[in-house]
């Protein structure tokens, strides 16, 4: 796994499984790098550093979610399928699904399982990201300070808001000109998490995500959108949990048919 789109913070050639990270609106790498020390050392925790954000800050942000899930999973095709789980936060859990879904394509398979956090399914009615602030609001950081995802000292700096702008911006576009399609269920094992005071998740969105599945979980956490922050330790033995269960499942579970949606 070499290339730009991925980072192996301490690379564990015996894990069993390979954790993949992908980033919320505006982030990078950078924000799972704790977590590499506080995951089993039988998972590899591996970031995924999107154009224009952290490490690749010099080049062109990429706007749309076709562009950036064929490219990570051309990266991640030399894996077998069976050690890959992804996840991803808010707009990193829409980027995981899409991706997982051209894994299956590429490969004929799913990955062996796919974590979403704080993100509506996307054909849920009322979806969290359509209350997501437009790419050019002018008031766009202290609209989304008020989820917890800017802190307050890039707010009081001007030249760290101006870093911090055009890859935002461009990760909101990518949200406004994504529309969902049609598509077999993944079939694979899906969890969910969510802040419970997470405005811009549901209870019906994160549970309309059972329709990739019938291996399906959910849990929820105290907080708000980015409850990850504040609740790392039971996060991480959430994940620790769940992970256990993708990587010596009992039974395979049966991919459902869906309609369009």
């Amino acid at each position: 796994m070499k290339g730009r789109w991925l980072h192996r913070w301490r690379p564990r050639p015996t894990a069993r499984l390979r954790l993949v990270l992908l980033p919320y609106a505006g982030g990078s790498a950078a924000a799972y790098r704790s977590w590499v020390a506080a995951l089993p050392e039988w998972v590899e925790p591996i970031g995924v550093e999107l154009p224009g954000h952290g490490a690749r800050r010099g080049e062109a942000p990429v706007t749309t979610a076709g562009a950036v899930t064929a490219a990570l999973a051309a990266e991640l095709a030399g894996v077998p399928p069976a050690e890959l789980v992804l996840f991803g936060h808010s707009m990193g859990g829409l980027l995981a699904f899409e991706t997982a879904r051209r894994m299956r394509e590429r490969a004929g398979v799913p990955p062996a399982g796919l974590l979403i956090s704080g993100f509506d399914a996307p054909w849920a009615p009322q979806a969290g990201r359509l209350r997501l602030p437009a790419p050019d609001d002018p008031r766009l950081l202290e609209r989304l300070a008020g989820l917890g995802g800017v802190p307050s000292a890039v707010l009081a700096d001007p030249a760290l808001s101006a870093l911090l702008l055009p890859p935002l911006r461009a990760d909101l576009e990518l949200l406004r000109r994504y529309a969902t399609q049609p598509g077999e269920p993944l079939g694979c094992p899906v969890r969910v998490y969510r802040g419970t005071g997470d405005p811009l998740t549901s209870d019906a969105g994160t549970r309309a995500w059972r329709r990739e599945s019938d291996d399906f979980g959910e849990r929820a956490f105290g907080g708000g959108h980015f409850y990850l922050q504040d609740e790392i330790a039971p996060l991480m033995a959430a994940l620790a949990e769940d992970l256990a269960g993708i990587a010596t499942p009992v039974t395979a579970a049966p991919a459902r048919r869906s309609g369009s949606g």
